[in-house]
């Protein structure tokens, strides 16, 4: 085992993200009591990144802070008093300062078993809750309805059009290029508006003139209003 890993670090605040991330070492160290050590083999990137490095989220003023909130990887050694973890273990840790390090250290119960590791996997935790409970608890998703997903190319939006699609409904999905089209369609996507060529009011309008049942809106500004000008009588506007 190597005796020293790296990983990406941030001094201050600034969501000009490039401008503050640093690649450091550090030392590679049994886990302590009650620690789990994973070695990484995946990190995702999100849009939130910038919000962290920016302190718009978990804004603690506590530097060096560990960038990056999702990984998954493999448990390489467990701490004294660890129960349920154990070497082999394939896990994601869906937690900040987990992305962008070689090596994490981390309490079992911000882990997550899987049975394998992939960015897809990986990707459930924050990403698919994210959809799953935005649809069926706040969105009171049913079956058999009209469900919008903007910015449906992105990381929640994949969840989103799958979702909805496998509960039986009729998935509307915006993007921005014929590749993410491409891609919407093979996850579900009956109706994919690239809003770049098509304007979406216009498209609402005149295909689904009794409305959309349920909007999963993630843009805003403009966009948002076009959703509120086009939701069903009952209909739901996340």
């Amino acid at each position: 085992m190597a005796r020293k890993f790296k990983k990406l670090v941030a001094n201050s605040y600034s969501r000009d993200f490039r401008s503050v991330a640093e690649v450091v070492e550090a030392e590679l160290v049994d886990p302590g009591d009650g620690q789990v050590l994973v070695k990484n083999h995946f990190g995702g990137v999100n849009a939130s990144d910038i919000n962290i490095s920016g302190g718009v989220y978990f804004s603690d003023g506590v530097f060096p802070m560990a960038l990056g909130c999702e990984s998954a990887g493999e448990v390489v050694a467990v701490g004294n008093g660890v129960v349920g973890f154990e070497e082999g273990d394939l896990v994601v840790s869906p937690y900040l300062g987990s992305a962008f390090t070689e090596y994490l250290y981390r309490e079992p119960a911000r882990l997550v078993k899987v049975t394998d590791i992939s960015p897809g996997t990986m990707s459930a935790i924050n990403a698919g809750c994210t959809a799953s409970i935005g649809l069926e608890v706040v969105g009171e998703m049913g079956s058999g309805e009209t469900v919008l997903v903007t910015a449906a190319a992105g990381g929640v939006g994949n969840w989103v059009v799958q979702l909805a699609k496998r509960a039986g409904n009729h998935v509307i999905g915006t993007c921005s290029t014929e590749a993410k089209a491409e891609r919407l369609k093979t996850l579900g996507c009956d109706r994919v508006i690239l809003y770049r060529d098509e304007d979406l009011g216009t498209v609402l309008r005149s295909e689904y003139p009794d409305g959309i049942d349920l909007i999963f809106e993630q843009v805003g500004e403009e966009t948002f209003d076009t959703c509120i000008d086009n939701v069903a009588t009952r209909g739901r506007v996340l």
